[in-house]
């Protein structure tokens, strides 16, 4: 990148034949994901004797620092956008367990924008698939309204249904319930479903007033 901007510096070209514009597409990929921080531009004034991207937390803030301390979900997403802008054709894009450095929103919203991109064909990157390694139970369920799941187990790739999810994610140990409770009105419902339930492993559970089931 900083091979490419001092390039650009000694010979700047316009347009399409500018080879430095997948660094302002960087830029905006970054930012329409998390718009409170600024990725600025190439410096040689924050650290003596060094060439440093810039970024700040704040866009009238005068101070800088560089994207080398970036958290590990900005890194990610910065990175991405890069490797996405800079190399324009990937086949398959593998992302493993970005759940580990991404907030849920942030991370549905990562999602969507490669989502994004994978379906614009009319766009000059084209994205085939992208791939997430995860342990994520809302990302897997999330992922069925606009892709497929999958299950890797002892080396077998199985085909994820929605309809056999849940079952199937507790058997691998990323779903689980500790306890089941049926929440009822009165005494007379528990006398009535506690015989009825205990077998289930379900407890019944008596809730008074409104202000308890609001509550609960």
């Amino acid at each position: 990148l900083l091979n490419d901007h001092l390039l650009h510096r000694i010979n700047p070209k316009k347009g399409k034949n500018n080879k430095f514009i997948y660094f302002n597409r960087s830029k905006e990929f970054f930012t329409a994901l998390i718009p409170e921080i600024k990725v600025e531009h190439v410096s040689t004034t924050v650290k003596e004797n060094q060439f440093i991207v810039t970024a700040s937390r704040n866009r009238k803030s005068r101070y800088k620092y560089e994207i080398r301390d970036f958290s590990s979900g900005e890194k990610l997403i910065w990175y991405t956008g890069v490797l996405i802008n800079y190399i324009k054709n990937i086949g398959v894009l593998i992302i493993d367990e970005p759940e580990n450095h991404l907030h849920e929103n942030l991370l549905w919203n990562f999602v969507m924008a490669l989502y994004d991109i994978c379906i614009d064909f009319d766009n000059e990157i084209t994205l085939s698939q992208v791939f997430f390694l995860t342990h994520s139970k809302n990302l897997i369920y999330n992922v069925f309204s606009i892709g497929t799941n999958y299950t890797i187990s002892s080396g077998v790739v199985s085909l994820l249904p929605y309809e056999d999810c849940e079952k199937s994610l507790r058997k691998l140990g990323v779903s689980y319930t500790n306890e089941r409770i049926l929440f009822v009105e009165g005494k007379i419902d528990i006398e009535s479903l506690v015989d009825v339930m205990s077998p289930h492993n379900v407890r019944v559970f008596q809730l008074g007033n409104c202000e308890q089931v609001i509550e609960t």
